[in-house]
């Protein structure tokens, strides 16, 4: 085997008029086109994360957006719910208290002697209105003295006496307070 060791001459080579060593040339387009590759790689790989970050940013705007709607209907379903719960608790109180009504209007009627009669039975803000009339005083405080054994609410009624319109006859409005208003 034989080995040259004597300097080598460079071969050059001509580019636009200038003259290069071509191992320098050849080194030169070697990093350069390594330089290209590892560029357009870097960049595809920046251009999938950026595009796989867009997409993910996507989706949880778009499950954000469903679960904003899903519990804004949620929020109108629970309002709803309480509003029929109020309903219910309403009308519950109602059909009770219509049945204790009842119970008030008969005993209210069995209380009335001889000699009084009622003309009207209401229902204001603050309580219950009887009118009617008495042949005199004492048949109307017998009437007092009854509704008054009858119910824990009437010793808290007011009594008003109209003008008569005949000669024997009294004419009368009762005020009997609810429960609330007398608390």
């Amino acid at each position: 085997m034989r080995a040259n060791l004597l300097p080598q001459e460079r071969r050059q080579i001509g580019v636009f008029g200038a003259s290069l060593d071509f191992e320098f040339a050849k080194r030169a387009v070697a990093l350069t086109a390594l330089g290209s590759i590892l560029f357009t790689v870097t960049a595809g790989v920046q251009w999938l994360r950026a595009e796989t970050y867009r997409r993910a940013a996507t989706k949880i705007e778009s499950e954000l957006e469903l679960h904003d709607r899903l519990r804004q209907r949620v929020a109108t379903l629970a309002r709803q719910v309480a509003l029929l719960q109020r309903i219910d608790q309403a009308s519950q109180a109602a059909k009770y208290s219509g049945n204790q009504v009842a119970v008030e209007i008969v005993r209210i009627g069995n209380s009335i002697p001889r000699g009084v009669w009622l003309d009207s039975l209401g229902r204001g803000g603050d309580g219950y209105f009887l009118s009617g009339g008495a042949h005199g005083l004492d048949a109307l405080a017998d009437t007092l003295r009854s509704l008054g054994a009858s119910s824990p609410r009437f010793p808290a009624a007011l009594i008003r006496l109209d003008q008569p319109q005949a000669v024997d006859t009294l004419r009368f409005t009762l005020r009997i307070p609810t429960e609330e208003s007398v608390r």
